[in-house]
């Protein structure tokens, strides 16, 4: 078949231990992020290149924008490709909508404040997918996307460590760094996450 198709879930709910002004320690949310993401690739007739449309979503309560929807299609080529290991590369142009969080101090070129605002733009996708299968058992993945625009540059970084438990279930560990290069004055640039999780393929 021509077409393979991929779609990804995800969910991340936290709560730790604050510290009221009070002195009193009580159990708050501190991060909650949901994402879905689908991608078809079309295999060319030329050896390991095809073309691929994306699609995305991500509805982030604590980031440095409240909503992401992104779509781009483009050009992927496969630059190793051996019976254990491969790494692909994508490139091609999308288009990105988003939202300022309601509590974001941002504002824009006239001073207006950009809190809860939607705005779009033109951007410049670009992603480097490695995976090598240490083991019968075990593999390890490295997963690098940019989204370049006008008014944020969006770097993410996904390193992984996947286990098979049976045939279609596996548990994941992962170290994400997400980079966003324009964020409001009381947002980190930069956010780190390490998570352990149970993966179902079909």
């Amino acid at each position: 078949e021509n077409w393979n198709n991929e779609y990804k879930l995800d969910g991340l709910y936290k709560e730790d231990e604050i510290e009221n002004d009070q002195g009193v320690k009580e159990t708050q949310r501190t991060n909650e992020k949901y994402s879905i993401s689908a991608q078809g690739n079309y295999k060319l007739n030329e050896k390991h290149s095809h073309l691929f449309i994306y699609g995305s979503h991500v509805s982030d309560y604590f980031g440095a924008y409240r909503n992401e929807s992104v779509i781009s299609a483009g050009y992927g080529l496969r630059l190793i490709d051996r019976s254990d290991m491969w790494l692909n590369a994508e490139i091609g142009p999308g288009y990105k909508y988003f939202q300022y969080p309601d509590t974001s101090t941002e504002v824009d070129d006239n001073g207006n404040s950009l809190a809860g605002e939607r705005e779009g733009e033109v951007i410049a996708l670009g992603k480097v997918d490695y995976n090598w299968q240490i083991s019968d058992s075990a593999r390890f993945t490295q997963l690098v996307s940019v989204e370049y625009g006008d008014t944020n540059t969006k770097t993410r970084s996904e390193s992984a460590i996947l286990a098979k438990i049976n045939g279609s279930l596996q548990m994941k560990v992962a170290y994400n760094i997400t980079h966003n290069s324009d964020v409001a004055d009381d947002k980190e640039n930069t956010d780190t996450e390490t998570s352990l999780t149970l993966v179902y393929s079909f």
